[in-house]
């Protein structure tokens, strides 16, 4: 399937939480999920690295802490608002390159620990066929909120 996608120059995107951040983790709790959303983080670079060159564009997604049977009444992202912002995100291919890992909001999520010597090098997945992704200009600072 990604051949295929790659061939006609689609997204694939999947659907991760910056509690699969390594480099934003400051808590053990929901360990098991954090674990599973940092794997998935992995499959979506590797991804990346096979397919991003051949023309797959793939991104890794947090949509917020949203108001939905699994995030509660107490969330603070309405459903509709994280869909919205997250089509933005896919439509703008060229502001939010492959490789990436974008709230919906467009902001950029580190993914893993920062390297000593390159800021870039803390955005996950990293970008092997274009520049490392910033995300929007003048977007707001996630929440610290459970996701």
């Amino acid at each position: 399937l990604a051949a295929q996608l790659a061939a006609r120059g689609a997204t694939l995107g999947f659907m991760s939480s910056r509690m699969g951040s390594i480099a934003e983790t400051s808590a053990f709790n929901g360990a098991l999920y954090r674990v599973s959303k940092s794997a998935l983080n992995m499959v979506a670079r590797l991804a990346h690295n096979e397919y991003g060159a051949k023309g797959l564009r793939v991104l890794s997604f947090h949509p917020g802490w949203v108001r939905t049977d699994m995030g509660g009444a107490n969330a603070d992202v309405d459903a509709r608002d994280s869909v919205a912002g997250l089509r933005e995100v896919i439509a703008d291919a060229a502001k939010y390159r492959g490789g990436g890992f974008f709230d919906y909001r467009g902001t950029a999520i580190a993914c893993r620990a920062m390297a000593a010597s390159s800021i870039a090098a803390s955005r996950c997945p990293r970008s092997t066929s274009s520049s490392p992704s910033r995300g929007a200009p003048g977007a707001r600072a996630a929440t610290s909120a459970p996701s």
